[in-house]
Order: C-alpha cells, then sequence, then structure tokens
C-alpha cells in the first residue's frame, strides 16, 4: 500500500462466524473425537490429485538448488536420483564435463511421474511418500488411524 491509500489493514478471521451466518448454529469441539460425531457435518476441499502431482514437480523437482530461496536437500537429491535412474549417458562424457550432469539438470515431468510409480509397488511404499504427491485418500486414511 502506498501513503496516499485510505485503506485500512483488515484481518478477515477476526470476524465471528455467527454475525456473519446467524442462521447456521456453530458449536465448539471439546474432543477431535467429535469429528467422527454422526452429529457433526464436516467438509473437506483438496486440490485435483493431477493438480498437486503438477505442483508437486514444480515446486519440488524443477528448481534448481542455486534457484531456491532456502535450500532443499531432500528434494535436490530426488531430483538427482529422478535424472539418474533415466539418464543413459557414457562414463567418458562425464568425466569431460567434470561433474555429474544430474547436478544441474531438471528432469521431465514425465520422468517424476515415473519415479513415483516405480517406488510405489507396496503399501509400506505409498505410506511413505513424500506428502506433496503422495495421494490425499493415503493421508487421510493415516490421520484416521492415529487418532
Amino acid at each position: 500500500m502506498n501513503n496516499a491509500s485510505v485503506s485500512v489493514y483488515f484481518n478477515p478471521w477476526s470476524l465471528s462466524l455467527n454475525l456473519i451466518l446467524p442462521e447456521i448454529q456453530f458449536q465448539r469441539l471439546t474432543s477431535v473425537s467429535q469429528l467422527f460425531s454422526p452429529s457433526f457435518t464436516r467438509a473437506l476441499f483438496v486440490r485435483h490429485p493431477l493438480d498437486r502431482l503438477v505442483s508437486a514437480y514444480k515446486e519440488r523437482i524443477a528448481i534448481l538448488q542455486k534457484d531456491r530461496i532456502q535450500p532443499e536437500p531432500h528434494y535436490d537429491g530426488i531430483r538427482k536420483a529422478i535424472c539418474r535412474q533415466f539418464l543413459s549417458l557414457n562414463l567418458a562424457e562425464q568425466g569431460r564435463q567434470g561433474r555429474h550432469i544430474c547436478e544441474d539438470s531438471i528432469p521431465p515431468f514425465e520422468h517424476f511421474v515415473r519415479y513415483i510409480l516405480l517406488n510405489t509397488r507396496t503399501s509400506i511404499e505409498i505410506a511413505r511418500m513424500d506428502g506433496h504427491w503422495k495421494p490425499f485418500t493415503v493421508s487421510l486414511s493415516s490421520l484416521s488411524n492415529q487418532i
């Protein structure tokens, strides 16, 4: 905002739901177990699974370490693992470059998807998937098992 603006900072979270929606009677939870009570209506909004997958690729895999604001060595390691898994270079070419080509390359989206498919063949591997591309249904089932 510039100094000429007459706008005032407004925090939407400070509004009372009872004032905004007077017809609805909101209740407070006294326990998390009440979420599973049939007397509560629950709504859950999630992004489309392919949208989540594309977002994970763009934000976690398709950005090189040098281009990140904060280091994310875990995702740099995954990016390099994808590259190594699908790269067919001869060793002489790697030696001439001085560094391994996977240090500065971004694998195509197709390789990212194949990497996920190849590393999620068992239910244990699926449960251990990274949360950025784990199916939300898997995340929900593990959450309900904890409660």
